[in-house]
């Protein structure tokens, strides 16, 4: 339960330079900057999140579609020539043979299957902890950075008098 808060800090630190320079230029309260920077880029890293998403889903889609397409005997000869050439006092033709390994093919499709949906299930269940640990983790952002000179000054007063003057700039 410590990950929100210090993803929080990590994004305070990151942004406070801008808040800080809107601040100066612009005459902006920071509180406002504050919440509307850390919005902006919780929204950035959603959509960040979701492409990547998208784009897992897209080509684990093209792969399937590709296994269904695909000839498998003429796949399996071609990887039976392969090994041959490189290979040549091995008898693969029966252990490459369309039937052998379409029997095998099928039990570790059914088994990969039972493992996505136990893996499935396990995230559907873990699904309220991930939305809490999101919002905790936008909030403290939020919260952090609003509040980030008065925390930095609180850690320079706890550090050794020779760091002080190095935190504070």
């Amino acid at each position: 339960w410590l990950m929100p808060f210090v993803i929080g800090f990590i994004i305070a630190i990151a942004i406070d330079p801008l808040i800080r320079f809107l601040n100066r230029k612009l005459k902006i309260k920071r509180k406002f900057l504050s919440i509307v920077l850390v919005i902006i880029v919780w929204i950035i890293a959603s959509l960040f999140i979701y492409k990547l998403g998208e784009l897992l889903v897209e080509q684990a889609k093209n792969f399937l579609n590709y296994i269904v397409n695909t000839d498998i005997d003429k796949t399996l000869s071609g990887i039976a020539a392969w090994f041959d050439d490189i290979f040549p006092s091995l008898d693969l033709s029966e252990t490459l043979s369309s039937a052998n390994l379409i029997d095998k093919l099928s039990s570790a499709v059914v088994s990969y299957a039972e493992k996505l949906l136990t893996g499935l299930t396990s995230m559907i269940m873990q699904l309220p902890n991930i939305l809490i640990f999101i919002i905790v983790s936008v909030m403290s952002s939020i919260f952090i950075s609003i509040d980030f000179p008065m925390i930095k000054y609180f850690l320079s007063v706890q550090a050794p008098k020779g760091l002080r003057t190095d935190m504070r700039s």
